[in-house]
């Protein structure tokens, strides 16, 4: 037995130095005279108190988007998704890809995809939220909820937003962010401009905007924020302390940077 333990502490102090070399910052020396568990559970305690509240995340952030129009919330929620590195789950995306796979599901939704069912809304974004990577990164999502009802179907479902923003800006500075969204009369396909910098010249050519008349841009607008204040204040009731205003008169870029910032300056850890 002679020599064992020399060898023993020699190989752990080897082991030792490479850990703290590869792991520096979140290295960290523990001391103690007696192995007991009272005297390691206070030296654990001690070391731990302060990064729970700085440093470990206690929950991924949760963004919900409401906004006055599909494109609106979209343009915010696609912004967010490359600042924060967050899953971007829109309902219209997630119905579309359930359509294209055929599924029984998808045929049905095919049928009535302009007037489908709450539950099944709620059910297509549950299964989307409950991905795996989706559950320990967060997410951004929008398109869901549209409605007092379905406000209250979301709630059920015990995923509570971190935060849920709503967006206030004059009619007109929607209307003018709504111009960029242009579609492809060949394909049918909407490109919003705005998301979409680099769009090729033979396609760039046949663009037309998605709506050309201010008056309808304007009842479209007025009704997207009318739904905006009904969901707010459903939402409100349910989760008093989540619901934001963001202003969204600068674009969905200045708008995602202070969604970032009010993280970053709140109590939530994520």
């Amino acid at each position: 037995m002679e020599g064992y333990l020399p060898t023993y502490m020699d190989n752990y102090k080897i082991n030792l130095r490479e850990l703290e070399e590869a792991y520096g910052p979140f290295a960290t020396r523990l001391d103690i005279d007696i192995l007991d568990s009272d005297a390691l559970r206070k030296a654990f305690a001690k070391i731990l108190s302060p990064m729970t509240k700085s440093v470990i995340p206690l929950r991924p952030p949760r963004i919900l988007v409401l906004g006055p129009g599909r494109y609106i919330r979209n343009a915010v929620a696609t912004e967010l998704k490359t600042l924060l590195g967050l899953p971007l789950i829109a309902l219209d995306e997630v119905v579309q890809n359930e359509i294209e796979a055929k599924t029984p599901l998808g045929r049905a939704l095919l049928q009535r995809v302009t007037d489908i069912p709450d539950d099944v809304s709620v059910s297509l974004v549950e299964r989307e939220l409950r991905r795996s990577h989706v559950r320990h990164l967060g997410w951004v999502l929008e398109g869901l909820p549209r409605s007092k009802t379905q406000v209250s179907k979301f709630a059920g479902l015990n995923l509570a937003p971190t935060l849920i923003v709503t967006l206030k800006a004059k009619p007109e500075e929607f209307m003018e962010r709504l111009k960029k969204v242009m579609v492809d009369p060949a394909t049918g396909k909407i490109i919003d401009l705005g998301l979409n910098a680099r769009v090729e010249a033979e396609t760039s050519i046949r663009l037309r905007p998605r709506q050309s008349r201010d008056d309808l841009l304007l009842q479209e607008v007025t009704a997207g924020l009318a739904e905006q204040d009904e969901v707010g204040r459903a939402a409100r009731e349910l989760f008093p302390t989540a619901v934001v205003e963001i202003d969204f008169s600068a674009g969905e870029k200045e708008a995602a940077m202070r969604i970032s910032k009010l993280l970053d300056d709140s109590s939530i850890f994520y």
